[in-house]
């Protein structure tokens, strides 16, 4: 009733191009920076990558004694979940382009192979990570802070296979069951610190 309301467009117009910058950047507001610059992102994950993290505090002990019990391979079935045996080693881990291939038990992943794409010493490493199941980026990061150091897991991951259902194969199951993985690996390995302390 009354006059035509040509004052709305402006804020009509605003509004969808407001609407269009969020769709642009992914759908939400950007990740929090992170600790680290190993394989830091440039632009938020694509929908079709999946991430899986976990942290663990390894109290009292300093990140000189930590980080080198990470790249020990002899002593990743220690630690490691899942981990059936190390089949073959290529290159000096763990600097970058040297290669891991293991395999875990027969309810596993199958024959994993990681390689080595960053290596910073006193934060970590980034890999490429590829079996049967997944593809994806690997990191572990390492934080001395005041009560010992903090190491971090984070897996960004693509399913391979799974068909039409993938994306809700992977929220109700598959990435939760990577994250308790990379949960157990860290308690593993803290225990396993703690011991050798």
């Amino acid at each position: 009733m009354g006059a035509p309301r040509a004052a709305l467009a402006p804020l009509l117009r605003d509004h969808a191009r407001r609407r269009a910058r969020a769709q642009a950047a992914g759908g939400g507001p950007d990740p929090a920076p992170r600790r680290s610059r190993l394989g830091a992102r440039t632009s938020p994950p694509r929908a079709s990558v999946s991430t899986a993290s976990a942290e663990r505090l390894i109290g009292g002990a300093a990140l000189s004694e930590v980080e080198p019990l990470w790249y020990q391979i002899e002593l990743w079935p220690l630690f490691v979940d899942g981990l059936q045996s190390v089949v073959s080693v290529e290159g000096e881990r763990p600097l970058p382009g040297s290669v891991v291939i293991w395999r875990t038990g027969q309810a596993g992943r199958g024959t994993v192979e990681e390689t080595v794409a960053e290596y910073v010493p006193g934060e970590g490493q980034l890999l490429v990570v590829e079996d049967s199941a997944i593809s994806g980026r690997q990191r572990v990061t390492f934080e001395q802070i005041d009560r010992g150091t903090l190491v971090g897991l984070e897996l960004d991951y693509r399913l391979n296979r799974g068909g039409p259902l993938r994306a809700l194969t992977d929220l109700l199951f598959i990435r939760r069951a990577q994250a308790e993985s990379l949960r157990r690996t860290l308690a593993a390995f803290a225990a396993l610190v703690e011991e050798r302390s």
